[in-house]
């Protein structure tokens, strides 16, 4: 999965791992050959070691401080309909149905993580 995607969605456990030591190796490789591949295979070495380390913090501040229970999340989903059903029907009204569908994927993914760690 996308490791920017996956941080944007609270999806931390869907963090591949080992993705900026490919592309460290794929820089290397290139290093020789392209030096703009190789340049930009460095630059994406870079920021997927940072989104790993970032999603392993993040499942560690999960696991150590953060205890809800269903309810809380259930409370939150019913003002995300809320929202979702205040919606305006005016042009241009399709971000805010977006901002809805991204609340409700951070709510699955955060969710999921800390049923998963119960």
């Amino acid at each position: 999965m996308n490791g920017i995607y996956a941080i944007g969605t609270y999806n931390f456990d869907h963090v591949s791992k080992g993705q900026s030591v490919a592309a460290r190796k794929a820089a290397t490789l290139l290093a020789d050959v392209n030096k703009a591949e190789a340049a930009l295979a460095i630059f994406y070495s870079q920021v997927l070691g940072v989104l790993e380390e970032l999603a392993d913090i993040m499942l560690r501040v999960l696991d150590f401080s953060f205890h809800s229970s269903k309810g809380e999340f259930r409370s939150l989903r019913k003002r995300v309909q809320t929202a979702r059903q205040a919606i305006p029907a005016v042009p241009n009204a399709n971000p805010l149905a977006t901002t809805c569908d991204q609340l409700d994927q951070w709510l699955d993914n955060l969710e999921r993580l800390v049923s998963s760690r119960s």
